[in-house]
């Protein structure tokens, strides 16, 4: 009937078909992307690390691409976590502690969160799954170190925190408390928008250039800056009148 006679004859009809096509298109929204318009009371707090986080894994590569491909040796346990990269069919590093944070934070090893695994002892494991890339490494003697090759983005950052040592392959303009969180350190906050000074931390950076250069930054709001090849981030309080950079 309203086809034929036309909407205009029939306004409430036109309202209660407007309604469902609304309520038709609300219900079509994909529960992921639900989740991020409204996340839960527990997720509020460190929602904008996780989603600055995330968007490191997220970012895509060219094919041409270059790579670097650092090479460790490490005894056990050697302090990494491993995990299966489903996207990208690879193998990487999730986590740090123990020897691998101990060595980078000494600067004995180049290992970051992020890192690609392709070799364990000269065995290109490319292709690999993680089981047969664990079962590699526990193959390895106990009294032998286990060699491992990575690969990592030319243009990635590497961003150590000299508080544990874990480091994270980063990438221009990422955020220095997301990187933070990614490495498990637990830096305090309070406003979260770089007034009160907080979490201030002493970044050191180190230029492609070969230059270094140090000053005060508050994670909340500091970036990784750009022509940079790495940098490390040193506890630092104003407030409490020390600084572990000057001390040591």
């Amino acid at each position: 009937i309203v086809m034929r006679m036309g909407f205009a004859q029939f306004p409430l009809m036109r309202i209660m078909l407007s309604n469902i096509t609304l309520t038709l298109v609300l219900l079509l929204i994909p529960s992921k992307s639900c989740a991020w318009m409204a996340p839960s009371r527990h997720q509020h707090a460190s929602f904008r690390l996780w989603n600055a986080a995330n968007s490191m894994q997220e970012t895509t590569s060219s094919p041409n691409e270059t790579y670097r491909f650092p090479a460790i040796s490490l005894s056990k346990p050697m302090g990494l976590v491993l995990e299966q990269d489903d996207d990208e069919g690879s193998v990487k590093i999730v986590k740090m502690s123990g020897a691998a944070a101990k060595a980078c934070q000494g600067g004995m090893i180049d290992v970051c969160i992020g890192d690609v695994v392709v070799k364990v002892n000269s065995q290109d494991v490319t292709t690999w799954p993680l089981e047969d890339i664990m079962d590699a490494i526990l193959a390895v003697d106990e009294d032998k170190t286990v060699d491992l090759t990575l690969k990592r983005h030319a243009s990635s950052v590497a961003v150590k925190f000299m508080e544990t040592g874990a480091c994270v392959a980063a990438e221009e303009g990422m955020s220095i408390g997301a990187l933070g969180f990614m490495a498990g350190i637990d830096i305090p906050y309070s406003c979260r928008n770089g007034g009160c000074g907080t979490c201030q931390h002493v970044m050191v950076t180190h230029g492609k250039d070969g230059t270094t250069r140090e000053q005060l930054v508050r994670p909340c709001v500091a970036k990784v800056p750009k022509g940079i090849r790495s940098l490390s981030i040193i506890p630092c309080n104003e407030y409490e009148g020390s600084c572990l950079l000057h001390e040591s």
